[in-house]
């Protein structure tokens, strides 16, 4: 997993450290619930049925290897417009503090 997300330069040039990564975040028991709530649902567009999203937490790893400064975590255990509200705050955050 590690290997897929290593920083890597833009398009442009840009070194990736100026990058910021948005780490969503949700328990597990909220992506179980909305795995198999998606299941039941027959124009679904995500295949992550329960046994998907299950392997997926137990493989999880945190992103360590990005620095704090480059990261922001966000609960994504709570409305698309709220979290959505929330990684643009920090992004905020991020740019006014440069």
């Amino acid at each position: 997993m590690r290997g897929r997300r290593q920083p890597r330069g833009t398009r442009d040039g840009a070194a990736a450290e100026d990058a910021t990564w948005i780490e969503c975040r949700a328990p597990a028991a909220v992506i179980a619930l909305r795995a198999a709530a998606r299941s039941s649902q027959p124009g679904r567009v995500s295949d992550a049925d329960a046994a998907i999203a299950t392997r997926q937490i137990a493989e999880w790893e945190p992103l360590t290897e990005i620095p704090a400064t480059q990261r922001v975590a966000v609960a994504t255990d709570r409305s698309p417009e709220a979290s959505v509200l929330a990684a643009r705050d920090a992004l905020d955050e991020r740019l006014a503090s440069r």
